[in-house]
């Protein structure tokens, strides 16, 4: 593959082809293309600004950690594309073709989807800040739950944009492979924070003996306060996981991990909470009543399984549905006054 570093400013390119080409850490300003053809290219760590893509055809083009400001795909198609840890702003895809392009761990502001057909794509530990979409047309695709607890759109928005996907709402029995899934996961933290933390606490519907749940493990490392942050938060680095920032949750700090640096493990959240979050009593309460509170738990159970027969691929009617519940246990445990 022919490589070079360029740097391009106000070009426009009509019926041009590139194939095996490498042009990475590469800088593109105000650029248009026009009926090209990509093939096998490579720019990979690049900056392109102001950029136009009419008419064009991408096949295995790389444009992994690069930024993206003002870009607008009119009528294009990619395939098996990677757009892996970059960054972009004010992107607009219309009457586009995308399949099989990999968006893992992106953040994306302002963001507009018009007449395009998403297939077989992967969304992992996607930030979406500001979301527009009209006539989609998606299958097969793939999402970690960490899209939906990292979107800030509106809830509306949300709704709509889950509604469009069909995304199905799963409830699994309980399984006891929780329990040492989180034991393992600890361990493997508890190698280079064990001096930064005061505990670890498995949270969520999985930390409850028999009740049914979502089966991703979530796990709240619990510090003294802010003071200590910074080292848990390199220490976690140093094991893969990457900062998220609170995801609009005040003293939550979420981390995230790419898939397959972790596949020893099971599907995981980690939340670093200072030990007077209001977020982390509300974990570890809720899980304590329900562990301790055995009518509780088979209500939220029975709650979770009709809701998700009732509400299958609708979030809204899933959430709000077992939310009447939830807030019923919250009044009973001093969460709700």
């Amino acid at each position: 593959m022919a490589s070079s570093k360029i740097e391009l400013n106000e070009v426009k390119f009509e019926n041009v082809e590139l194939t095996n080409v490498k042009m990475t850490h590469s800088n593109f300003t105000n650029i248009t293309f026009i009926n090209c053809t990509f093939r096998h290219v490579n720019f990979s760590n690049s900056s392109f600004n102001n950029i136009s893509m009419v008419d064009c055809d991408l096949d295995e083009v790389d444009f992994t950690q690069s930024e993206f400001d003002g870009i607008q795909f009119i009528s294009s198609n990619f395939k098996q594309a990677l757009f892996n840890k970059s960054n972009f702003i004010f992107t607009k895809y219309e009457d586009c073709q995308l399949i099989e392009v990999e968006f893992i761990r992106i953040k994306h502001k302002e963001l507009s989807l018009t007449k395009c057909l998403l297939s077989k794509n992967n969304f992992l530990y996607t930030r979406l800040d500001g979301l527009n979409f009209s006539n989609l047309k998606l299958s097969d695709l793939l999402f970690s739950m960490d899209l939906i607890s990292g979107m800030t759109i509106t809830k509306e928005q949300a709704m709509a944009f889950f509604e469009e996907l069909g995304v199905n709402v799963v409830v699994a029995n309980y399984s006891e492979d929780w329990a040492k899934e989180f034991e393992k996961i600890k361990t493997d933290i508890l190698k280079k924070i064990s001096a930064d933390i005061i505990r670890i606490e498995h949270v969520g519907s999985t930390s409850v003996e028999g009740l049914c749940a979502k089966p991703i493990i979530d796990i709240d490392i619990v510090i003294e306060d802010y003071s200590k942050f910074e080292a848990v938060k390199s220490g976690l680095a140093s094991l893969g996981y990457e900062y998220e920032g609170d995801l609009g949750i005040t003293e939550r700090e979420a981390f995230s991990y790419e898939i397959d640096q972790k596949n020893q493990f099971m599907e995981h959240h980690i939340y670093v909470c200072p030990k007077h979050s209001v977020e982390l009593n509300r974990h570890v309460t809720f899980r304590d009543h329900l562990r301790n509170n055995q009518p509780d738990c088979q209500k939220y159970g029975e709650i979770k399984r009709a809701a998700a027969k009732k509400f299958p691929t609708d979030i809204e009617g899933y959430l709000d549905m077992k939310g009447v519940v939830i807030s019923e246990i919250y009044q009973r445990c001093g969460l709700l006054k």
